[in-house]
């Protein structure tokens, strides 16, 4: 199904930035652009929580204007966290990131890993370059090259037995385009597929969890796209969750100097290992050790990374727990806006799970804070 946007882009930056981020937005608008931009397109009187949510659900890109402001800012970094979680990866470049100012010295690890443009100078380059990252893509898939290494000698893999497995790939990652392309003998049997990187992650997923050896019917010993491997040894997984049990144990007994001891060895051992299934919890139950310790923006601090790590790995569950704790804080912190923007994420992740006890506790917040007639407007 084709996804209806009514603006090609969506300008987030900080409203100290507002004079620069201005003429940006007028040279994407001349290019051709539908460019949303705060200033154009919230009135007076409006939601501007509910009206920034909405152009970030209709704008198929999203262009962060990096500053020293706008990296400091609690609300650029939500906006952020809400585009992400459409497209973690970024494989379909709807986000953006751009400097404005001379902030690269502070630009966070999270951001590190994706290209920006360079608009300190308003570059008709850069400018180009972006307007054609907005342009909606034609059917566009990104290919990768699979390799499986699966257990066993090449005779045991004749052609009946390598349909039915590429037969069994097409149904589990749900690419229907799959190719066979090569079959390697060496210690084992290299097969080599074409496939979308979409695809991929399906079966990425099922080999960490110990389940595409069962599916395939087949010990498959690593996968690999793109140059990395990935080595099947489920046992590898036992000492994170022994730190994260420990760590539980000593939360419980109220034991949190040991229990977060615990938790930060599990997280570096989980991020070594590019475990990325607990990472998020670990970080949810860090932020909640801080809460103990009343150090609130520490806390709201670890739960941005546990919605940052839950984004990778799709885990919409958590991240709706991870959005209202982090609407649960800010507004402990006062910070009314932010607390909204969180909840309302909160609320249409818990509504697309058919979490309605979820729903109704939040909501039951909103009202608290905010009275019967819902959220304030400004």
């Amino acid at each position: 199904m084709t996804e209806q946007y009514t603006h090609d882009v969506f300008v987030s930056h900080s409203s100290h930035d507002k004079l620069v981020v201005s003429k940006i937005a007028n040279l994407l608008r001349k290019k051709g652009l539908r460019v949303w931009f705060d200033e154009w397109l919230i009135p007076i009187g409006a939601d501007i929580s509910s009206a920034l949510e909405e152009g970030l659900q209709k704008s198929r890109a999203f262009l962060l204007c990096m500053s020293r402001q706008s990296l400091n800012s609690h609300w650029v970094q939500a906006e952020r966290s809400s585009a992400m979680f459409r497209d973690p990866m970024n494989r379909d470049l709807r986000f953006i990131p751009a400097l404005i100012d001379d902030c690269e010295d502070i630009i966070p690890d999270a951001l590190r890993r994706f290209r920006y443009a360079d608009l300190r100078n308003f570059s008709n380059v850069e400018i180009d370059e972006i307007c054609k990252a907005c342009v909606p893509p034609k059917d566009k898939v990104r290919a990768a090259q699979w390799k499986f290494k699966i257990e066993g000698e090449l005779d045991d893999f004749d052609k009946k037995r390598l349909d039915a497995i590429l037969n069994q790939i097409r149904d589990i990652s749900g690419d229907l385009d799959v190719v066979l392309r090569r079959v390697d003998p060496a210690n084992s049997v290299e097969l080599t597929f074409d496939g979308s990187v979409k695809g991929f992650d399906e079966l990425r997923r099922l080999f960490t969890r110990g389940q595409l050896s069962q599916l395939l019917g087949k010990t498959v010993l690593s996968v690999q796209i793109d140059g990395m491997w990935t080595s099947e040894d489920i046992d590898l997984t036992t000492p994170v969750y022994d730190l994260i049990d420990k760590a539980s144990g000593a939360y419980q007994r109220k034991d949190f100097k040991s229990s977060l001891k615990f938790y930060e060895g599990a997280l570096e051992m989980a991020q070594k290992m590019e475990f990325l299934k607990p990472i998020g919890s670990i970080y949810c139950n860090i932020g909640f050790i801080y809460e103990n310790y009343e150090e609130l923006e520490k806390a709201a601090r670890m739960h941005r990374q546990a919605v940052e790590a839950d984004e990778r790995t799709e885990n919409n569950m958590g991240l709706a727990n991870h959005c209202y704790n982090l609407g649960r804080i800010y507004r402990m912190l006062k910070e009314d806006e932010i607390s909204q923007l969180y909840y309302q994420r909160a609320l249409t992740l818990a509504r697309d799970l058919g979490d309605d006890k979820r729903v109704k506790d939040i909501q039951s917040q909103l009202r608290k804070r905010h009275g019967e007639g819902g959220l304030p407007t400004h």
